[in-house]
């Protein structure tokens, strides 16, 4: 397939997962922004109109880059995270069969020019895949910042190096736009991220209620189009979202409350939230590295100086990270227990990509963890545009839950 095929094939798959979204009913009213945001493609010409000002795209995949500190430096930061199968098939003759379709994804989309083209991208060593992959992309001449994580979250001598890898990269960005990072536009972008924070913490507390008023499916349409959004635009979009939401009563019978976990899930591949929905039930929570766990951490800052901010900013995207890159998992338990009392949910849907073996050797324990708690488990492995042979078990999970006692006793408070 030639690169402009690819890219019309792209935005095509993107088109055909918004009519699918917006013929849902009873959506509310905000959702027209965030659906207008993709179907008109106008981010695509501001980010040309921006560099041609001479502002500098960083881009990064996963989350741990502090945009406060990109913003800062006077750039726009940009997460380039994306579910296109056909992105996927585009890395092949250049990428093993046997890496996971997220890697292969983001390889294609370079490739084609289906993802925007940033002066800076920074890659988490997550995964060998990633680490392979950012030297493969500047042997190609691309600008590639291996932004590298230590194996624990645990001790000072992780906290030396995650904080010494901070450092390093705002020396990076520094270089890139000839602007020093300095207290006070730190500050102002500090209060930025933090209103984000606040915005998407309230989008997560009206997922509480039963039922919420709106749909796990425009939920984490709205938390990933702050990937690459304004950030401003999207913090007034959300925060009109959440004013709708708080007085909005959904007319629709119960359904099957669910805690997603796991791989990402990326759009416009949401099949698996559609084969959810489609079954009866609603992902009233998400931990996952696409979703709401990454925007709902404030920047909880200790002292009011360039230093300390620069320590709460990477701090708050280092500390309260389960990523399974990390050899300890019990943050991740603890943070999935509270999730599933504090939203109430009657099933977890654990999610792995295939051939993510951090992801694959978390699930069984905490499969077991939740099972001597009562709460149903279910685990299911997907790639990009591959969903359809879960229907079945999907289907089954969801009336095995909504006919529990669990369901009942719920349904009377």
């Amino acid at each position: 397939m030639s690169e402009r095929a690819l890219r019309d094939s792209c935005r095509t798959s993107e088109l055909e997962a918004l009519d699918v979204l917006c013929a849902r009913p009873d959506r509310p009213a905000g959702m027209r922004a965030f659906d207008d945001f993709h179907r008109s493609g106008v981010r695509a010409d501001e980010l040309i109109a921006l560099q041609r000002g001479g502002r500098k795209l960083v881009g990064q995949i996963c989350h741990f880059v502090p945009e406060e500190l990109v913003i800062a430096a006077g750039a726009e930061p940009l997460r380039l995270d994306q579910g296109f199968a056909e992105a996927v098939d585009a890395a092949s003759g250049r990428l093993p069969m046997d890496v996971c379709c997220a890697v292969r994804a983001l390889a294609g989309a370079r490739r084609a020019g289906c993802s925007p083209e940033v002066d800076l991208l920074v890659l988490p060593g997550t995964c060998d895949g990633k680490r392979k992959l950012a030297s493969q992309l500047r042997a190609r001449g691309e600008q590639v910042f291996s932004l590298e994580l230590p194996p624990s979250k645990r001790g000072e001598m992780s906290a030396a190096f995650w904080h010494a890898q901070v450092r390093a990269l705002i020396c990076r960005l520094e270089a890139l736009t000839g602007k020093r990072i300095s207290r006070r536009p730190l500050r102002a972008a500090v209060e930025l991220v933090n209103r984000r924070a606040a915005a998407a913490r309230a989008l997560d507390e009206l997922r509480k209620r039963d039922p919420p008023p709106l749909s796990g499916l425009d939920a984490l349409l709205v938390v990933q189009t702050s990937f690459v959004a304004d950030l401003r635009w999207w913090c007034e979009r959300c925060e009109s979202l959440v004013e709708e939401c708080a007085e909005r009563t959904v007319a629709t019978g119960p359904k099957a409350r669910i805690l997603l976990t796991g791989a990402p899930v990326l759009w416009p591949d949401f099949g698996l939230l559609h084969l959810l929905a489609e079954a009866g039930a609603d992902v009233v929570a998400d931990e996952i590295c696409s979703g709401s766990a990454h925007l709902v951490q404030p920047v909880v800052v200790d002292e009011d100086t360039r230093a300390g901010l620069v320590q709460a900013a990477a701090e708050r995207v280092f500390l309260p990270c389960n990523c399974p890159c990390f050899a300890e998992s019990e943050d991740r338990l603890d943070r999935l227990l509270h999730l599933a009392e504090a939203w109430r949910v009657d099933g977890v849907v654990h999610h792995t990509l295939r051939l993510c073996a951090g992801y694959d050797m978390d699930a069984p324990a905490l499969a077991e963890a939740f099972r001597e708690r009562g709460i149903p488990w279910l685990s299911v492995y997907t790639e990009f545009g591959q969903h359809a042979g879960l229907r079945s078990r999907v289907e089954a999970f969801v009336e095995m839950i909504g006919s529990s006692a669990r369901r009942s006793d719920r349904g009377q408070e």
